[in-house]
């Protein structure tokens, strides 16, 4: 049986998380003395570029440049850009925003959006301890400061998919919002 990319820590030192973190904001490869840090040894930095690099999330390309593999985008989505690893499944709280005939759909940037896809539901990882309604009100609130609108429940979806290397598997609680939203 193949052992799941999410059990192993691809990510085990702060160097390593900053690398993903510039990679993953961009929408095309960088150098390296656009990712390194000032006051970062070269050869520091170079070691867990590397160790990235072994583990297939990040690429080297021709020009000397790096970006990250679509493995790596996937593992960033599924992970964040923590050094603990999340464990299956991923408990999400989305929101469906709608306003007349429109959807509001949140907009991935950079190399996320080019590796994985451009559009999703806006949501955030479900925080333990906390409801969802909870985490829905505050996520929006966060976001939209000057309006309160009432937030319906509206379903409970389980999505696995199974890909080459990753499989997802996430359990959303999604809420509806429609009025005040103009």
């Amino acid at each position: 049986m193949k052992q799941s990319p999410y059990v192993s820590n691809f990510v085990d030192h702060y160097l390593q998380t900053a690398i993903l973190g510039q990679l993953a904001k961009t929408d095309h490869p960088l150098r390296f003395s656009e990712i390194k840090e000032d006051g970062i040894e070269n050869s520091l930095f170079m070691y867990h570029m590397n160790k990235l690099i072994r583990r297939g999330i990040v690429e080297k390309t021709n020009d000397q440049r790096f970006s990250l593999t679509p493995k790596g985008a996937h593992w960033i989505n599924f992970t964040g850009l923590g050094s603990a690893t999340t464990l299956l499944p991923r408990p999400l709280v989305q929101l469906v925003i709608r306003s007349g005939k429109h959807l509001l759909l949140a907009k991935r940037t950079g190399q996320m959006s080019t590796l994985l896809n451009t559009y999703m539901l806006p949501g955030t990882v479900h925080e333990y301890g906390q409801t969802a309604e909870t985490v829905a009100t505050s996520y929006f609130a966060t976001r939209f400061p000057a309006r309160n609108p009432p937030l319906s429940y509206l379903t409970f979806v389980e999505v696995i998919i199974h890909d080459e290397i990753f499989i997802h598997h996430t359990l959303s609680s999604l809420f509806m919002l429609t009025n005040g939203m103009s």
